[in-house]
């Protein structure tokens, strides 16, 4: 009886997860090292090395939506931005609005992801690199895929980067920093690579 009954528990299981649908795949998207222009208080425009990542699907059929997650990415600093920092300032933190735009998508959004930059004490060094995390709040928008073919994600321009350096006595200080890409022949590529398939 007991023989009867594993050999009936094991079919069932067996059965089971045939049923069940394969679990999705992801993959990383990534930019490649994009520079730019940033205009930083006291030092004007300065050059700062932008990358970004997201995980999403390895592919998605034509019509199908996706929801991009778990932006990461990082800004690195020259010594002209770094002596800013180091100025009188101990500590620094900030946020980052990233325009996402999208090609094959139905309709083409142009969208925002909110990034974080979490505190980081000094002194820093140059070249300084600080690392971006998707904010929990967030909303991260859905695209819809157009055409079979590939559909591309790209870090849009300008960014919207918020600075906030801690004084020594404890005090924050607070700037909004523009930043646009920066003009050169021929023209950056900003997409995440490699293209999602459309299926």
């Amino acid at each position: 009886m007991r023989r009867a009954l594993a050999t009936l528990s094991a079919a069932i299981l067996v059965s089971v997860a045939a049923a069940a649908p394969a679990a999705a795949t992801t993959t990383g998207y990534s930019t490649g090292v994009l520079t730019y222009s940033c205009t930083l208080p006291g030092v004007g425009a300065q050059p700062v090395y932008v990358t970004m990542s997201f995980d999403g699907p390895d592919s998605v059929p034509s019509g199908g939506s996706f929801t991009p997650a778990g932006f990461t990415g990082s800004l690195t600093f020259n010594a002209a931005a770094v002596a800013l920092f180091n100025a009188g300032f101990d500590r620094l933190r900030g946020a980052l609005a990233a325009p996402i735009t999208g090609t094959n998508m139905v309709p083409p959004p142009v969208s925002t992801v909110t990034m974080k930059l979490p505190e980081m004490p000094g002194p820093f060094v140059a070249p300084f690199t600080a690392y971006l995390v998707e904010d929990p709040g967030s909303a991260v928008p859905t695209f819809t895929a157009g055409s079979p073919g590939a559909a591309t994600l790209a870090l849009g321009t300008p960014l919207s980067f918020a600075l906030e350096l801690r004084n020594r006595n404890g005090s924050w200080t607070g700037w909004q920093v523009p930043c646009a890409v920066r003009v050169t022949n021929p023209p950056q590529n900003r997409a995440f690579g490699p293209a999602i398939p459309v299926t």
